[in-house]
């Protein structure tokens, strides 16, 4: 689990303004986020996610994004 955490905190770090459209709500920054995240996790792992493994990632994003949104706020 931590190496996805690793990952995902890479996406995060990579992605700085499509994070930042997410924050102000623009259409199609969640959907960007969660992809880059799932297309990283399947590089890592070297196959594809099954969609139990890719609602465990979404929701590991949206609990990071969360954490960043509460610090902003």
């Amino acid at each position: 689990m931590r190496d996805v955490e690793l990952i995902l905190d890479t996406v995060i770090r990579e992605n700085k303004a499509v994070v930042n459209d997410w924050l102000d709500n623009k259409p199609g920054a969640w959907g960007a986020l969660s992809g880059k995240a799932i297309i990283a996790v399947n590089k890592s792992l070297g196959r594809t996610l099954n969609e139990g493994e890719k609602r465990l990632v979404w929701k590991l994003l949206w609990d990071k994004l969360m954490e960043i949104k509460d610090r902003k706020l």
